[in-house]
């Protein structure tokens, strides 16, 4: 047997549970590319914020490398939505009613909590039992309570185990625990402690504080005689410095006091107030029993505000608690918790709130109200399950060749990318657009997609994601071997997707460009009247459309930038058109013209400009397309001459019916077949069959 063999051994677990479950385990071929120096800057800006907040360069790559390594998601969030039983592991200290570990005892709370208000099933994984590694495969979530535990070690087929830490204490110690960076979600339980966390590791950290049992610590319960006092202590001591040794003198003080937890009998001036240790169960009874409650905030958890269950659950009982906790009482309870912080303060709160019994009740209803309001265990089982929510629900990162943000708006990718955006997160994804300057920056280390509009510019694809290329334009841009690179690809371009499918390996479907009814639709307007309009940005070159146009002495209206050099400047009406205003532009005109760069027109790729002209009631001649007419039937009008423009132009403008009559039908077409929603169900589908196969290719 090896060593590891022997260690893995050694170190104990008790798991339940059968079923089969995987993820997708991917890894992070990290590289850093730049297309320009303002991408570069970018770039640069980015890597100095993320080693400050990482504060350790050597792991920053197998940081990211890890943090790629995601459970499969859709399989989790189906669960949820459809409220099937999530079954759940806590791997805590130990269990059972003899355990004096704080971490089972919070572990079995919330647990019964995610029982409670979900249906969810509980265990425990305990580190002296048998094999503390050992997860069955149809457990769906592992928390741990300890950064002692090892998520790398764990063994059994569970690939679709999604991983959370719940760090409470020893804040210092998690963020180099050889396994954090292995889990999916990490919680800590102050602000403080997320921020810490997030600094040391460049992880996202969700507040998660501890909490009480509401209906375990209530005033239903009985006050006991041999639990009677008017203050008390309860924890144990571990030979760990507390501050409770040097500020509590019991004996100078008229109040009877009781010291309940273990080893309490090595401190000499505590032994006549030593009660012994007594189990969880008692709890309630204890603090049921006396006035005041003193809080001795641990070493470890004092500087990051954490509070401990001690708290909550005396003040749900009804009794005032004292605290050392100053940033505790500041975070979590907003000021209200009296604080001492030396000797002389806590005597001085002792005195005022055990003689002044109108005092301590107003405060403990005060305290108690907000408890009951904030801070139960059926809050966390809300806040855990949103917390889950949010990371099983997937990212796209969405990439379009727009240089930058402050040029964005004039790429019509960029609009394309707005309309998917919208739609994807109707249905419940979470979607980022990155401009060229970010596709290779560090950004999208937390997507699981990716979607790349494959126009201008050439994206290199990353292992760790799902990655979609949609060809919508300039295809001859695009080799076989690119095509290859990817997981799945559509092309805009019924003709082109005969061609390139059967030569390359990935899958190649159809997916034409589409429109945003929403935002295109007919709102005519008198003032923006045109005979013949054309909307687009010259290119610096004389495009097709506005050249046959006025070669043949017709006038058209021209919006776009850069046609000084090419037309005369009666032709020219404005520079720019946003693109929330161009559907008046559209619905106002009698004609719009539209053309296309040679190898779109060539390789069958049909302008979006088409699809949302169509969709405000515009009438339509266009260069001929490649297979337009079977998109649209006889709806578009096509011409290949400017002889052949020339007489359309004549011909439509002289039949408001005809133009009416085709613009209806195209509107029709495009609302049915040819809207971003249609095309996310499209991308949604494809997504999840990949994850679907992923599964059953793991399980």
């Amino acid at each position: 047997m090896t060593n590891l063999q022997k260690e893995t051994k050694q170190i104990g677990a008790l798991g339940w549970i059968n079923s089969t479950k995987t993820y997708i385990l991917n890894y992070f071929g990290y590289g850093i590319l730049y297309k320009s120096l303002s991408g570069f800057y970018r770039l640069i800006k980015t890597l100095i914020e993320q080693i400050k907040r990482a504060k350790f360069t050597k792991h920053l790559s197998d940081q990211f490398k890890n943090n790629s390594i995601r459970p499969n998601k859709i399989l989790i969030k189906k669960k949820l939505l459809s409220a099937q039983t999530l079954k759940v592991l806590f791997a805590v200290s130990e269990t059972g009613p003899d355990a004096t570990a704080g971490d089972y005892f919070t572990a079995l709370e919330l647990g019964e909590a995610l029982k409670k208000s979900f249906g969810w099933e509980i265990g425990f994984l305990s580190k002296n039992a048998d094999d503390w590694y050992q997860v069955e495969p149809d457990v769906d979530i592992l928390i741990s309570m300890l950064e002692s535990f090892d998520p790398r070690k764990i063994k059994g087929d569970s690939n679709g185990l999604l991983k959370i830490a719940w760090q409470r204490n020893s804040f210092e110690k998690w963020p180099d625990s050889p396994g954090t960076q292995e889990y999916n979600i990490i919680c800590a339980s102050s602000q403080i402690a997320c921020d810490y966390i997030k600094g040391k590791t460049g992880r996202q950290v969700d507040l998660l504080p501890i909490a009480t049992n509401e209906k375990r610590f209530c005033d239903t319960i009985e006050k006991l005689e041999e639990y009677d006092c008017e203050y008390c202590f309860t924890g144990s001591y571990w030979n760990d410095p507390r501050d409770i040794i040097e500020l509590l003198d019991p004996q100078g003080l008229p109040y009877k006091f009781n010291l309940y937890g273990k080893n309490w009998d090595r401190i000499k001036k505590f032994k006549p107030y030593y009660k012994g240790f007594y189990p969880y169960e008692d709890m309630p009874k204890i603090y049921k029993s006396t006035k005041v409650v003193i809080d001795d905030a641990n070493r470890t958890t004092k500087p990051f505000g954490a509070v401990n269950s001690r708290v909550f659950d005396a003040l749900a009982s009804g009794t005032l608690v004292l605290t050392n906790g100053d940033l505790g009482s500041s975070g979590t309870f907003e000021g209200k918790l009296p604080v001492f912080n030396n000797k002389e303060e806590l005597k001085q709160l002792l005195d005022y709130y055990l003689q002044n019994e109108e005092a301590r009740l107003y405060k403990v209803a005060e305290l108690k109200k907000f408890v009951l309001a904030n801070h139960t265990y059926m809050h966390r089982a809300l806040e855990l399950r949103s917390i889950i929510e949010k990371y099983t629900t997937l990212q796209i990162a969405i990439k379009i060749p727009a240089p930058s943000w402050e040029v964005a708006h004039e790429w019509g990718d960029y609009h394309v990318a707005l309309g998917l955006k919208k739609n994807f997160e109707k249905v419940g994804f979470k979607v980022v657009i990155h401009v060229l300057s970010e596709w290779d920056a560090l950004e999208d280390k937390e997507s699981d997609v990716v979607i790349v509009l494959r126009g201008l510019s050439y994206y290199k694809p990353k292992p760790q994601h799902f990655n979609i290329m949609w060809n919508i334009s300039h295809p001859e841009k695009v080799s076989l071997d690119e095509y290859n690179q990817y997981d799945y690809v559509f092309i805009a371009s019924e003709p082109w997707v005969n061609q390139i499918a059967p030569q390359v390996k990935t899958k190649v479907r159809l997916m034409l460009q589409c429109t945003d009814p929403e935002l295109f639709k007919a709102e005519p307007a008198s003032e923006l009247s045109h005979e013949i309009l054309f909307v687009g940005n010259s290119r610096n070159v004389y495009r097709k459309a506005v050249r046959d146009a006025i070669s043949v002495d017709l006038a058209p209206s021209v919006y776009g930038s850069n046609w000084l050099q090419f037309i005369d400047n009666q032709h020219i009406k404005g520079e720019h058109i946003p693109n929330s205003e161009l559907n008046r532009y559209y619905s106002s005109c009698k004609i719009l013209l539209n053309d296309h760069w040679d190898d779109m027109r060539e390789k069958g790729f049909i302008s979006n400009r088409v699809f949302d002209a169509l969709a405000c009631e515009t009438f339509v001649i266009s260069d001929k397309v490649k297979g337009i007419e079977n998109v649209f039937e006889d709806v578009v009008v096509t011409y290949e001459t400017k002889h052949e423009l020339e007489n359309l132009i004549n011909v439509y403008l002289g039949s408001e019916y005809l133009r009416k009559q085709k613009a209806l039908k195209g509107k029709e077409i495009v609302l049915k077949n040819h809207t971003y929603a249609a095309r996310v169900k499209q991308f949604a589908q494809v997504i999840d069959e990949h994850f679907s196969q992923t599964l059953l290719n793991n399980s």
